[in-house]
């Protein structure tokens, strides 16, 4: 072998060099080293070979990093959507979220009693409030009803003992000897410790009624079925039962809801249609509560005595119901003034509608005198027939209200009342005499 075929191995680099392990970040520092070269000029031409570059250990540390020896993730975006989904299979869409807070809590021992300030384990007993649902030591909670401060002197239901939940302040009417270790449903005094069930749970359904408090419309509205979910702490979740079909207020449509959705307002979203309050116009609005609105439609009418034309709103027509033009849809307030039957007087009424009654002057209706105290002997033959007088007083009451006619039976209007009666002044100093009228 010749020495320059040594001298050249000799500037190769060894290929069983040991691999070292590189730690975490390094990996980088190592990359970035200059690669090794090779000169390419022999030794014997004058020149010494590069001792300066890197050594090729650097090489295979390079390579192990790019193999995933550091432990980095080689695709980081797919890792997060793995760590994602992973951690929404733990959730459970029919808990409400509070629950699920609880019970994570609760599987960690995070929770953190309000009087003590320590964290709650898994096996120790507690105590949770109805209204707020916070937990607390069991111990704890027995000291703080026992405690002066805690006492409610304010409350409606006091029986000798209540104290306030450290919580929400909500009056808790029971003595703290009466305080006990039970699961969320209260079914299961001193429930067992199960690691594959949630702390203090008993594993029962918990069965609690999901509405406590009767609405507006009494007891008979409250919802029927109970919580189906395993004994949990927090509020119950809404109820997923449907409830009886109910027809929509237009009654055009049959809508079945949720029973937790039964109070809510429910329209078909079509128009109404219903007949308004002037049975002629139907309602345009879209499906609602309560009654229609007054019709507004425009109508050009006369009067029931044709007398005024004018443009009336159909909802404030006294008339209801199918009418004819001719026949007028409201009243001027005038003296109507058609001829009456007889064909010898006019109608004395204020405007109105149909037909003018009867004329009063007919003899099948006067049977007695002017003042009406005597009969008539004689039967009259027309309403142009003078209805005859007695010598008795007319004694009808006069338009003053106080006295009454003193004329002897007359036909017409009474005279106005003459009797002479004192009137004060408003300061009342002074007065004077004045007729009645």
């Amino acid at each position: 072998m010749s020495i320059q075929s040594r001298n050249d191995r000799a500037r190769l680099p060894a290929r069983n060099v040991r691999q070292e392990w590189v730690p975490r970040g390094a990996a980088a520092a190592s990359a970035v080293n200059p690669p090794l070269t090779i000169s390419s000029n022999p030794p014997g031409n004058g020149t010494r070979p590069n001792h300066n570059n890197a050594p090729p250990d650097n090489r295979h540390r390079v390579n192990n990093a790019s193999r995933g020896h550091t432990g980095r993730s080689s695709n980081p975006r797919k890792d997060r959507g793995r760590s994602e989904t992973q951690t929404g299979k733990m959730k459970d869409e029919n808990l409400p979220q509070l629950v699920q807070e609880i019970q994570e809590k609760l599987m960690k021992g995070t929770v953190e009693c309000m009087i003590c300030y320590d964290m709650v384990p898994r096996s120790a007993p507690i105590w949770s409030c109805k209204s707020c649902f916070a937990i607390f030591h069991l111990n704890c909670i027995k000291k703080w009803a026992r405690a002066p401060t805690s006492i409610d002197l304010l409350a409606e239901k006091n029986q000798g003992f209540n104290w306030r939940c450290p919580g929400c302040q909500s009056v808790q009417l029971i003595s703290s000897k009466e305080i006990g270790y039970v699961c969320f449903c209260g079914k299961r005094p001193d429930p067992p410790s199960d690691f594959y069930l949630t702390p203090h749970s008993c594993g029962e359904p918990c069965g609690n009624q999901l509405e406590k408090e009767a609405g507006d419309e009494g007891k008979g509205d409250l919802c029927p079925h109970v919580c189906v979910l395993q004994c949990h702490p927090g509020p119950c979740p809404p109820c997923k039962a449907f409830a009886p079909p109910r027809i929509c207020p237009c009654g055009k449509k049959v809508i079945t809801t949720r029973c937790s959705d039964r109070k809510s307002v429910l329209t078909c979203g079509r128009h109404c249609d219903k007949l308004l309050d002037c049975q002629r116009h139907r309602c345009e609005n879209i499906c609602h509560l309560g009654p229609c609105d007054p019709c507004l439609v425009l109508i050009n009418a006369s009067c029931f005595c044709k007398r005024k034309v004018e443009v009336v709103l159909c909802g404030e027509m006294a008339v209801k119901g199918e009418v004819k033009a001719e026949d007028g849809v409201f009243s001027c307030n005038l003296i109507c003034g058609k001829t009456l039957s007889c064909g010898n007087h006019d109608c004395v009424e204020t405007c109105h509608p149909g037909l003018c009654g009867d004329c009063d002057l007919m003899p099948g209706r006067v049977k007695s005198c002017c003042c009406g105290k005597t009969s008539l002997q004689e039967e009259r033959q027309s309403c142009l027939d003078p209805i005859p007088t007695c010598s008795q007083k007319c004694g009808k009451a006069l338009p003053c209200g106080m006295h009454h006619c003193e004329e002897v039976c007359h036909a017409g209007d009474c005279p106005p009342c003459m009797v002479l009666v004192t009137q004060n002044c408003r300061c009342g100093s002074t007065s004077r005499n004045v007729n009645a009228i």
